[in-house]
């Protein structure tokens, strides 16, 4: 599964360079279940939750600090479009 999602990584930063956000770090991490809940649990309501859990655990990430030229209340909205997130 994480080398098929590897390929995705460059385009991932791409559309949030794109998008206005300069990439400030970057860390591959290995998501502990505790961290993972804890990120997640504004969804943790939704159906999706334990297989949310599940995934984002089952392998290594790209956590990135970025930082947008507009530094505003919106920029986890801008973040969601950035990636296309539909999960309301």
């Amino acid at each position: 599964m994480a080398t098929s999602h590897a390929r995705c990584t460059g385009e991932i930063i791409g559309r949030f360079e794109r998008k206005g956000f300069k990439l400030r770090g970057l860390k591959l991490y290995q998501t502990p279940k505790e961290v993972a809940e804890e990120h997640y649990k504004d969804l943790a309501s939704k159906p999706f939750y334990k297989d949310l859990v599940s995934y984002i655990t089952s392998g290594p990430v790209v956590a990135m600090v970025r930082a947008s030229a507009a530094q505003s209340c919106s920029a986890v909205g801008r973040r969601r479009t950035a990636l296309s997130c539909t999960w309301d």
